[in-house]
C-alpha cells in the first residue's frame, strides 16, 4: 500500500445515505447488513449517516439499538450510536432519521454520498463535492472534487426518466452509477468505488448547467 493510500485509509470519514422522499427499502436494507458494514470499517469509514425517506430501517439492523431522539419530521425518529465489527474490532459510529428540513450538513461532512436518482438529490450532491470550505480561496483557486457521489437506481420504479438523468451524467464523468442496490455487496465495489474519479462540476456555473442539461437530452440521439 503507498502512502497516500494508507494516509487515506487512517483519516476520519463519513458516509451519507440519502433516498430523499421516496421508498427506497431494497438499498436501505443493503446498507444495513454486517457484509456492507465491514466493507466500510475496512476502507477507512468511521462513520455512517442514513437518511430512509418513506421506507424504514430493517428489524434485523443493528442501527436499531442506538439512543432515539423524537426529532424526526413527520412523527419519526432519529437514532444514533456505536456499532463494532466484530471481524476488525474498529467502530463505525451512526445516525439514522427519516427526513430534515435541510441535508446540507450532513452532505457537507460526508466524504462519499451514496443517493438515489432523484435529480434534486444529484444536483445537491454534485454541488457539495465541488466545494472548498474556506473563506480565504480565489477565484483562481482550483476547484477539485472532494467528495464522490455514487447514485444507485432503484429498479423498482416505473419512471426510467431518474435513470436516463443518472446514466448520462455518469458517462461524462460526474458521478458514479449503479444500476442495482445488490451492487454493494459485491466484493470489488468498494475498489471501485475507491478509483473513481470524479469529474468536476462547477456549481452555479449557467454553462456546466447547461452542458449537463444536454447531455441528458442528447443521450437518446446517441443509441
Amino acid at each position: 500500500m503507498n502512502n497516500n493510500a494508507s494516509k487515506q485509509l487512517h483519516q476520519k470519514r463519513c458516509v451519507f445515505v440519502t433516498v430523499g422522499t421516496t421508498l427506497f427499502d431494497s438499498l436501505i436494507s443493503v446498507i444495513c447488513t454486517p457484509s456492507f458494514i465491514h466493507k466500510l470499517i475496512s476502507h477507512g469509514y468511521d462513520k455512517i449517516i442514513i437518511q430512509y425517506g418513506k421506507g424504514s430501517i430493517p428489524p434485523s439492523s443493528p442501527f436499531l439499538h442506538g439512543k432515539t431522539d423524537p426529532t424526526g419530521i413527520g412523527g419519526g425518529q432519529s437514532r444514533e450510536g456505536i456499532y463494532k465489527d466484530n471481524l476488525t474490532g474498529k467502530s463505525l459510529s451512526y445516525e439514522i432519521y427519516n427526513f430534515k428540513n435541510s441535508l446540507h450538513d450532513d452532505m457537507k461532512q460526508a466524504d462519499l454520498i451514496l443517493s438515489h436518482a432523484g435529480a434534486g438529490s444529484i444536483m445537491e450532491g454534485l454541488a457539495h463535492g465541488s466545494r472548498i470550505d474556506n473563506d480565504k480561496v480565489t477565484a483562481a483557486t482550483p476547484l477539485i472534487p472532494h467528495k464522490k457521489l455514487v447514485v444507485v437506481i432503484n429498479d423498482l420504479l416505473m419512471d426510467n426518466h431518474q435513470t436516463e438523468l443518472a446514466e448520462a451524467l455518469s458517462k461524462s464523468g460526474y458521478l458514479m452509477m449503479l444500476k442495482s442496490s445488490n451492487r454493494l455487496l459485491e466484493d470489488s465495489i468498494m475498489k471501485e468505488i475507491q478509483e473513481f474519479q470524479p469529474r468536476l462540476y462547477s456549481g452555479g456555473n449557467p454553462d456546466t448547467f447547461g452542458a449537463l442539461v444536454n447531455c441528458f437530452l442528447t443521450i437518446d440521439k446517441e443509441e
